[in-house]
């Protein structure tokens, strides 16, 4: 019962995650009128994801009494599999660099907060709290969708900030995708951080990139379907056959 219990308390706790999210959504549009996607919404969001990353921090040190989840030494021999993660924001990086111009308004160091924290907060709750806590209560299969599903549920409070249902329908899908990717690779390199510094990296270059008019065009749909192989290729040939670091 004590290992279900800590399942539990994952999922509340990403409840509340997403209750939290939901609310600064109904505030950044009902009460200052941005909608998501404008790099503008930062101003209201950076207050509320400030609010989720010391709410990640604590949830993790009370269930698994430290804020790493469980996850320990990092498996070196496993960062391979993030090398085309990293190539497609350096791509991404090099586009914007190209079209870069001065800003006066203020929000770039505002997008670059911002997206540092999301990169810590939903990693640490969704790779870390969730998954690891799905673990004390099954296989690694269920684990990844436990924590793959919750983190596309997440991005359905996106409606709230002026999403139509469609966008959000699709991008629900194309997080659980991308969540069950991270998932297979926080198990198989057994820690957070690259994934924090990715999803964060990832995050800031769309942002930036609207703030800046950059189009990325195919290099987003690139990284997404990377990311789906890398996870569908990490599931098949070694998390499967429980020969990941985080197993041992």
């Amino acid at each position: 019962m004590a290992k279900f219990s800590v399942r539990r308390q994952a999922i509340f706790a990403a409840l509340g995650y997403m209750a939290i999210m939901a609310l600064g959504m109904v505030v950044m549009r009902f009460v200052f009128g941005y909608h998501y996607g404008q790099p503008e919404m930062m101003r209201v969001l950076i207050w509320f994801e400030i609010a989720l990353s010391l709410f990640a921090f604590f949830t993790a040190r009370r269930i698994f009494g430290d804020w790493r989840c469980g996850f320990d030494a990092m498996d070196w021999r496993g960062i391979g599999w993030m090398l085309p993660h990293f190539a497609v924001v350096g791509v991404m990086a090099v586009m914007l660099a190209q079209l870069w111009w001065p800003d006066d308004s203020g929000l770039a160091p505002l997008v670059v907060a911002t997206t540092l924290l999301v990169g810590f907060s939903e990693e640490l709750m969704f790779r870390g709290i969730v998954l690891r806590g799905a673990l004390t209560a099954g296989g690694r299969g269920r684990a990844i969708v436990t924590s793959a599903g919750m983190f596309a549920l997440l991005h359905g409070v996106n409606v709230l900030g002026g999403v139509p249902v469609l966008a959000v329908v699709t991008q629900v899908g194309l997080t659980f995708v991308f969540g069950f990717g991270l998932a297979c690779i926080a198990l198989r390199i057994n820690a957070l951080w690259p994934l924090m510094l990715f999803h964060a990296l990832w995050d800031m270059l769309l942002f930036l990139g609207t703030l800046y008019q950059v189009d990325f065009g195919v290099v987003v749909f690139v990284g997404i379907a990377a990311n789906a192989l890398v996870g569908v290729a990490l599931w098949f040939f070694v998390l499967r056959r429980g020969v990941s670091s985080s197993a041992r």
